[in-house]
């Protein structure tokens, strides 16, 4: 009893101990533990703001994105303009081809056909006039048959004759007669054969020229000469060269467009192309107020 008696003396003593120490708490140490929540409320502030710049950072970093997602986004689209501009552009320029290289087959067919018709009328002379010659060869032959025949069967009954003067009388007449037949007068040659070799006809080489055709080579592309061009006065002078010499050439075909946006190729808001054909020269001057830019499209040659 007295061992745990001391025991509660010693811890009594121990709690009170800890309130008086507590109660007299020394100045520097509270005057610390102020200073320590002090710096915890200037930490948290400094946290606070490091972590409003790394958002702003953050935010920039977010818009520079957003920019280049709307750039790309408005360059697909351009693109996406131009291809469906292109895409027109093929089925309207493949219509016109096709327009032509039916125009110039109709004029084929013309001709062949123009000389088809010439040919066969000058067969069909050759027949009618062969035909005519036969004809009256026939005539004559058939006339002749006709005489020779009568005179034939005159002659016959002139055998039959008994009286001598009268069959003298008759043997003369048969005589001129004979003299004058036109059996023995005609031609027993054709005046014409039907040979029609002469007209016979061989398109071979013709047929291989057909064969062989072909649309036009595709000439070297011209070259714009930037050192030659001028840009003056509301006007645009653009020159151009060819690489190499081609005297086959026979005009020049521009295309462009005028603009305000000097970048991609935009299609979408925008006027169309336009063109300049018949170009003979190897320049050409565009003008109007409202081209800030000039846009080339491409510049043809046409043979």
């Amino acid at each position: 009893r007295a061992r745990w008696a001391g025991m509660e003396g010693v811890c009594g003593g121990q709690d009170s101990a800890r309130a008086e120490g507590a109660r007299a708490e020394p100045l520097s140490r509270r005057r610390l533990l102020s200073a320590g929540g002090l710096s915890a409320g200037w930490g948290a502030s400094s946290a606070r703001a490091c972590g409003s710049l790394a958002m702003e950072a953050q935010k920039e970093a977010l818009q520079r994105i957003i920019s280049t997602l709307a750039n790309k986004n408005d360059e697909i689209q351009n693109f996406s303009d131009t291809l469906s501009h292109t895409l027109k552009g093929v089925q309207a320029n493949s219509s016109n081809v096709i327009a032509e290289l039916d125009e110039e087959f109709d004029g084929l067919y013309s001709i062949l056909d123009e000389m088809k018709e010439s040919m066969t009328n000058s067969i069909k002379q050759e027949q009618a006039h062969k035909s005519q010659e036969l004809q009256n060869q026939l005539s004559q032959c058939s006339n002749a048959l006709e005489n020779s025949e009568e005179l034939l069967e005159f002659a016959a009954r002139s055998l039959d004759i008994k009286d001598p003067e009268e069959f003298s009388k008759a043997a003369r007449q048969i005589k001129d007669r004979v003299t004058m037949a036109s059996a023995f007068r005609i031609s027993l040659k054709p005046k014409v054969s039907d040979n029609m070799t002469h007209l016979m006809v061989d398109f071979s080489q013709e047929r291989q020229m057909l064969q062989s055709l072909k649309f036009l080579p595709v000439p070297k592309a011209p070259e714009i000469d930037p050192v030659e061009c001028l840009v003056a006065d509301n006007a645009v002078t653009i020159v151009w060269r060819m690489p190499e010499e081609d005297n086959k050439i026979d005009h020049f075909v521009l295309e462009y467009r005028k603009t305000n946006f000097d970048g991609l190729p935009r299609v979408k808001d925008e006027t169309c192309w336009e063109l300049i054909d018949y170009i003979k020269g190897t320049e050409y001057t565009l003008s109007g107020k409202d081209c800030l830019f000039t846009l080339l499209k491409r510049l043809l040659l046409l043979r």
